[in-house]
Protein backbone atom coordinates (compact mmCIF):
# COMPACT_ATOMS: atom_id res chain seq x y z
CA UNK A 1 0.00 0.00 0.00
CA UNK A 2 1.77 2.98 -1.25
CA UNK A 3 0.05 5.10 1.36
CA UNK A 4 1.79 3.15 4.10
CA UNK A 5 4.67 2.66 2.71
CA UNK A 6 6.49 4.19 -0.51
CA UNK A 7 8.69 1.46 -2.25
CA UNK A 8 10.33 3.20 -4.51
CA UNK A 9 12.17 5.17 -1.37
CA UNK A 10 14.50 2.15 -1.58
CA UNK A 11 17.20 1.62 -3.76
CA UNK A 12 16.41 -2.11 -4.92
CA UNK A 13 12.98 -0.37 -6.19
CA UNK A 14 14.06 3.46 -7.12
CA UNK A 15 15.66 2.01 -10.34
CA UNK A 16 11.75 1.09 -11.63
CA UNK A 17 10.75 4.83 -11.52
CA UNK A 18 14.25 5.18 -14.62
CA UNK A 19 12.34 3.19 -17.14
CA UNK A 20 9.67 4.48 -19.48
CA UNK A 21 6.63 4.53 -18.59
CA UNK A 22 5.54 2.76 -21.37
CA UNK A 23 7.21 0.04 -20.56
CA UNK A 24 5.32 -0.31 -17.24
CA UNK A 25 2.89 -3.15 -16.97
CA UNK A 26 0.72 -3.10 -14.02
CA UNK A 27 -0.95 -6.38 -13.09
CA UNK A 28 -3.89 -5.23 -10.57
CA UNK A 29 -4.77 -2.03 -8.35
CA UNK A 30 -7.70 -1.19 -5.60
CA UNK A 31 -8.58 2.09 -5.69
CA UNK A 32 -11.15 3.43 -2.57
CA UNK A 33 -13.31 6.29 -1.86
CA UNK A 34 -14.97 7.21 1.28
CA UNK A 35 -18.11 7.76 2.08
CA UNK A 36 -19.22 9.90 5.14
CA UNK A 37 -22.10 8.31 6.42
CA UNK A 38 -22.32 5.35 8.76
CA UNK A 39 -21.91 1.95 7.43
CA UNK A 40 -24.72 0.48 8.79
CA UNK A 41 -27.06 2.38 6.78
CA UNK A 42 -25.29 1.56 3.11
CA UNK A 43 -27.10 -0.91 1.17
CA UNK A 44 -25.19 -1.95 -2.66
CA UNK A 45 -27.22 -3.74 -5.42
CA UNK A 46 -25.77 -6.36 -7.66
CA UNK A 47 -24.59 -5.15 -11.00
CA UNK A 48 -26.27 -8.66 -12.29
CA UNK A 49 -28.39 -10.82 -10.59
CA UNK A 50 -25.86 -13.88 -10.58
CA UNK A 51 -23.15 -12.18 -8.98
CA UNK A 52 -21.13 -13.46 -5.70
CA UNK A 53 -22.31 -11.31 -2.90
CA UNK A 54 -21.42 -11.98 0.76
CA UNK A 55 -20.71 -10.71 3.93
CA UNK A 56 -17.35 -11.52 6.30
CA UNK A 57 -16.47 -10.13 10.03
CA UNK A 58 -12.71 -10.23 10.99
CA UNK A 59 -11.84 -8.68 14.10
CA UNK A 60 -15.28 -7.27 14.75
CA UNK A 61 -15.20 -5.14 11.65
CA UNK A 62 -17.95 -6.77 8.72
CA UNK A 63 -17.07 -6.53 4.92
CA UNK A 64 -19.35 -6.49 2.34
CA UNK A 65 -18.41 -8.20 -0.80
CA UNK A 66 -19.40 -8.17 -4.10
CA UNK A 67 -17.73 -9.94 -7.14
CA UNK A 68 -15.56 -13.03 -7.28
CA UNK A 69 -12.39 -12.91 -5.30
CA UNK A 70 -9.30 -11.67 -7.71
CA UNK A 71 -11.46 -10.70 -10.43
CA UNK A 72 -11.57 -7.82 -12.22
CA UNK A 73 -14.34 -5.19 -10.56
CA UNK A 74 -14.41 -7.48 -7.25
CA UNK A 75 -15.73 -5.14 -4.19
CA UNK A 76 -15.22 -4.22 -0.44
CA UNK A 77 -17.38 -2.16 1.62
CA UNK A 78 -16.52 -1.92 5.43
CA UNK A 79 -16.51 0.43 8.51
CA UNK A 80 -13.33 2.19 8.32
CA UNK A 81 -13.75 4.01 11.28
CA UNK A 82 -14.31 0.96 13.14
CA UNK A 83 -11.37 -0.89 11.39
CA UNK A 84 -9.10 2.34 12.59
CA UNK A 85 -10.86 2.12 16.02
CA UNK A 86 -12.07 5.95 15.81
CA UNK A 87 -16.03 4.99 16.85
CA UNK A 88 -18.15 7.20 16.50
CA UNK A 89 -17.16 8.65 13.01
CA UNK A 90 -19.27 8.30 10.18
CA UNK A 91 -16.43 6.98 7.60
CA UNK A 92 -17.69 4.30 4.87
CA UNK A 93 -14.85 2.49 2.48
CA UNK A 94 -15.77 1.44 -1.11
CA UNK A 95 -13.08 -0.44 -2.74
CA UNK A 96 -12.67 -1.70 -6.15
CA UNK A 97 -9.86 -3.88 -7.61
CA UNK A 98 -8.78 -3.33 -11.55
CA UNK A 99 -7.66 -5.83 -13.22
CA UNK A 100 -8.01 -4.64 -16.77
CA UNK A 101 -6.17 -1.56 -16.91
CA UNK A 102 -2.76 -2.47 -17.35
CA UNK A 103 -0.73 0.57 -17.93
CA UNK A 104 -0.79 4.18 -16.14
CA UNK A 105 -2.00 5.97 -18.78
CA UNK A 106 -4.96 4.75 -19.97
CA UNK A 107 -8.27 6.79 -21.04
CA UNK A 108 -11.46 7.74 -19.09
CA UNK A 109 -13.48 5.70 -21.12
CA UNK A 110 -11.08 2.45 -20.70
CA UNK A 111 -10.88 3.54 -17.16
CA UNK A 112 -14.84 3.53 -17.39
CA UNK A 113 -14.97 0.36 -18.77
CA UNK A 114 -13.30 -1.71 -16.37
CA UNK A 115 -14.16 0.41 -12.98
CA UNK A 116 -17.77 -0.98 -12.98
CA UNK A 117 -19.37 0.55 -9.78
CA UNK A 118 -22.94 -0.76 -8.41
CA UNK A 119 -25.17 0.80 -7.03
CA UNK A 120 -25.43 1.97 -3.86
CA UNK A 121 -28.35 3.25 -1.07
CA UNK A 122 -28.64 5.12 1.65
CA UNK A 123 -30.90 3.57 3.31
CA UNK A 124 -31.85 5.70 6.57
CA UNK A 125 -32.97 8.23 3.91
CA UNK A 126 -36.63 7.41 2.50
CA UNK A 127 -37.56 10.35 -0.10
CA UNK A 128 -41.10 9.66 -0.19
CA UNK A 129 -43.87 6.86 0.24
CA UNK A 130 -44.93 4.63 -2.70
CA UNK A 131 -48.54 3.96 -2.80
CA UNK A 132 -48.39 -0.12 -3.75
CA UNK A 133 -50.41 -2.46 -2.01
CA UNK A 134 -49.06 -4.33 1.06
CA UNK A 135 -47.37 -6.88 -0.63
CA UNK A 136 -45.00 -5.19 -2.16
CA UNK A 137 -44.83 -2.58 0.11
CA UNK A 138 -43.50 -5.16 2.62
CA UNK A 139 -41.37 -6.74 -0.27
CA UNK A 140 -39.95 -2.71 -0.73
CA UNK A 141 -39.26 -2.94 3.16
CA UNK A 142 -37.42 -6.35 3.00
CA UNK A 143 -35.32 -5.60 0.38
CA UNK A 144 -34.42 -2.14 2.11
CA UNK A 145 -33.16 -4.26 5.18
CA UNK A 146 -31.53 -6.79 3.47
CA UNK A 147 -30.80 -6.32 -0.32
CA UNK A 148 -30.02 -9.46 -1.50
CA UNK A 149 -33.31 -10.63 -0.78
CA UNK A 150 -34.14 -8.96 -4.06
CA UNK A 151 -32.82 -11.50 -5.48
CA UNK A 152 -34.67 -13.98 -4.49
CA UNK A 153 -37.60 -12.95 -6.37
CA UNK A 154 -38.02 -15.53 -9.20
CA UNK A 155 -40.40 -13.58 -11.29
CA UNK A 156 -38.61 -10.91 -13.65
CA UNK A 157 -41.19 -8.05 -13.60
CA UNK A 158 -41.71 -7.93 -9.56
CA UNK A 159 -38.06 -7.93 -9.47
CA UNK A 160 -37.48 -5.24 -11.70
CA UNK A 161 -40.51 -3.21 -9.73
CA UNK A 162 -38.78 -3.59 -6.96
CA UNK A 163 -35.50 -2.20 -8.06
CA UNK A 164 -37.59 0.60 -9.52
CA UNK A 165 -39.15 1.56 -6.39
CA UNK A 166 -35.91 1.20 -4.65
CA UNK A 167 -34.19 4.02 -6.65
CA UNK A 168 -37.63 6.16 -5.87
CA UNK A 169 -37.49 5.99 -2.56
CA UNK A 170 -33.85 5.82 -1.40
CA UNK A 171 -31.19 8.06 -1.87
CA UNK A 172 -28.70 6.98 -4.36
CA UNK A 173 -24.72 7.35 -2.94
CA UNK A 174 -22.79 8.57 -5.72
CA UNK A 175 -19.41 7.23 -6.27
CA UNK A 176 -17.61 8.95 -8.82
CA UNK A 177 -15.21 6.92 -11.30
CA UNK A 178 -14.33 10.39 -12.96
CA UNK A 179 -12.38 10.91 -9.32
CA UNK A 180 -11.06 7.45 -9.38
CA UNK A 181 -9.49 7.65 -12.61
CA UNK A 182 -8.21 11.47 -11.62
CA UNK A 183 -6.43 10.16 -8.74
CA UNK A 184 -5.16 6.71 -10.78
CA UNK A 185 -3.47 9.76 -13.00
CA UNK A 186 -2.71 11.65 -10.60
CA UNK A 187 -0.61 8.87 -8.54
CA UNK A 188 1.74 7.68 -11.40
CA UNK A 189 2.61 11.42 -12.64
CA UNK A 190 3.56 12.25 -8.68
CA UNK A 191 6.10 9.43 -9.20
CA UNK A 192 7.74 11.47 -11.09
CA UNK A 193 7.98 8.59 -13.32
CA UNK A 194 9.76 8.93 -17.28
CA UNK A 195 6.89 9.64 -19.59
CA UNK A 196 9.23 11.07 -21.94
CA UNK A 197 9.04 7.92 -24.48
CA UNK A 198 4.70 7.63 -23.99
CA UNK A 199 3.11 7.57 -27.23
Amino acid sequence: NPNKVDPFMFDVFSWLLKLPIVSWHIMNFDIATDIIIPYSTVCMLKRDMREYMCSIGHSGVETRYLGAFGLNGHIKLYNKAKEQKMEGLDWTRFEITIKEINHPTPTLDDFKQACKVPTLYRKDIQLSTMDVNDYCRLALEAVIQDTTLLYTIKNYRSRKKIEQLLHEVLETIPISVEEMYKTYINFFKGLGADYSLES
